[in-house]
């Protein structure tokens, strides 16, 4: 019993369990940290790219204002009317032409284009080369405002591209004689100080021939996204893509534009630098996992440090039982001075063991009660021995007397002394032998005298 084997000392076992649910508890905290913490980053990134989305929308939105505001001022000019009746082209230049660079500088406006009723170019003033053409079937700014004689203003191709315009007609007397279609390319001349401001980057994609198309791009001059991905957007899908643009880590918003008629046009991707976010999120995620792993091992420790003293403490208490299993109650008992439950089984086999002595002393009193017991037996076999042997002898001495008292032998006296209890037996006989003798002889002699006196009387 005290060579016991343990397979799997109870320490190893604490340990474990103990290690494994701390291990799975901050896999637990941490994952849901970790989540925490993604889900926190991607509201951030997909916040900030919204807002970059807003701030360019914003912008384009301040960019139709301003030519709606210009674009009324001019037709409104006294002078304008007869420019565009006389089609008087050199005039329009000389008015505008000079003023072009100056409001492509602080407004942003690029564009300047005067045009008739019919839709005729009268005069560019930021390409004095080029008039005489009719933008009436591709411009539909400039029919509803010919049309209603009314602001027109929104996205709309032209000539170099997709641009933001502003028409306003001219009238007079009721009638609209022309209109002054003010604004400017959404190119990347537009886009890149936007997108400097921001750090981002900006692509425009145009629906052109039925397929998507490439028209400006502030980042290598292409697309940020698949085709099948910009075509995802164009058709309504949301679209947030990952992807790395030369070095930098960037979250790619893409969304569909309507022209000013309210058909698609295209697709604006707005690529919003997610660098620094994603920086913090590993490193965040890092110093999660590296607080994860020095919890775990001091935890492990912990548990190694408790669970090697409880077992030690068993493993007492355990050899001490084993010996008072084997029979020996020498063994001392520890732990019973402490408050838990080892305390307590310390107590209870002390108990055990208390019990055993206990058992063992009234063992050994029954023993020595049955070793009195045999002794007296044998004493008492002894005395009824002797007892029986001095009855035989005091017996026989008595039969040998009264055979020959038997015999007439009246000298005949035990001489052998008996027992102390029949010692009064021989005394009595051979008093009773004296006295019988004795009564003989008087007899004797008294029949001794009747037979002298009978002689005498013959």
């Amino acid at each position: 019993m005290t060579n016991m084997t343990i397979k799997r000392p109870l320490w190893m076992t604490i340990t474990g369990c103990g290690f494994a649910a701390v291990l799975f508890a901050s896999a637990a905290i941490g994952g849901l940290a970790w989540y925490q913490q993604a889900d926190m980053n991607d509201k951030a990134l997909y916040s900030k790219a919204a807002s970059d989305l807003d701030v360019i929308q914003t912008d384009m939105a301040a960019i139709q204002r301003s030519a709606s505001a210009l674009a009324l001022v001019l037709a409104g000019e006294p002078d304008m009317p007869n420019y565009i009746r006389n089609n008087d082209r050199q005039g329009l230049l000389d008015k505008f032409s000079r003023n072009v660079k100056e409001m492509a500088q602080t407004g942003g406006l690029q564009i300047i284009t005067i045009a008739d009723a019919k839709g005729d170019v009268v005069a560019r003033a930021h390409s004095p080369e080029k008039f005489g053409d009719n933008v009436m079937g591709r411009r539909k700014t400039v029919q509803a405002a010919v049309s209603s004689g009314k602001l027109a203003a929104g996205i709309e191709p032209g000539k170099a591209g997709i641009g933001i315009y502003a028409v306003a007609p001219v009238i007079v007397d009721g009638t609209v004689i022309g209109v002054v279609d003010i604004g400017t390319e959404l190119s990347n001349a537009y886009f890149a100080p936007i997108a400097e401001k921001l750090g981002a980057e900006i692509a425009v994609d145009v629906l052109s021939e039925g397929k998507l198309v490439n028209q400006s791009s502030t980042e290598g001059g292409s697309s940020f996204l698949p085709a099948e991905t910009v075509q995802a957007a164009f058709d309504g899908k949301p679209v947030f893509h990952q992807a790395v643009l030369e070095g930098r880590e960037m979250l790619i918003k893409a969304v569909p534009f309507n022209s000013f008629s309210g058909d698609k046009l295209g697709v604006f991707e707005i690529g919003t630098d997610a660098t620094t976010i994603m920086a913090e999120a590993r490193s965040a995620l890092w110093t999660m996992l590296g607080v994860s792993v020095l919890i775990s091992l001091l935890a492990l420790a912990g548990f190694l440090l408790f669970a090697k003293s409880l077992g030690n403490a068993i493993g007492r208490l355990t050899g001490t039982m084993s010996r008072l299993a084997s029979g020996d109650l020498r063994a001392e008992i520890s732990g019973d001075e402490r408050p838990d439950e080892i305390g307590a089984m310390a107590k209870a086999v002390q108990v055990f063991k208390d019990n055993a002595l206990k058992a063992q002393a009234l063992e050994r009193q029954a023993e020595e009660q049955r070793s009195q017991t045999e002794e007296q037996r044998q004493r008492n076999a002894e005395q009824e021995r002797a007892r029986a042997q001095a009855m035989a002898e005091a017996t026989n001495g008595l039969a040998s007397g009264l055979k020959h008292l038997s015999a007439g032998d009246l000298t005949y006296t035990l001489n052998r002394p008996f027992a102390d209890d029949f010692e009064s037996l021989r005394a009595d006989f051979n008093a009773a032998v004296e006295q019988l003798r004795g009564t003989l002889g008087s007899v004797a002699q008294a029949t001794s005298s009747i037979d002298s006196g009978s002689r005498e009387i013959s």
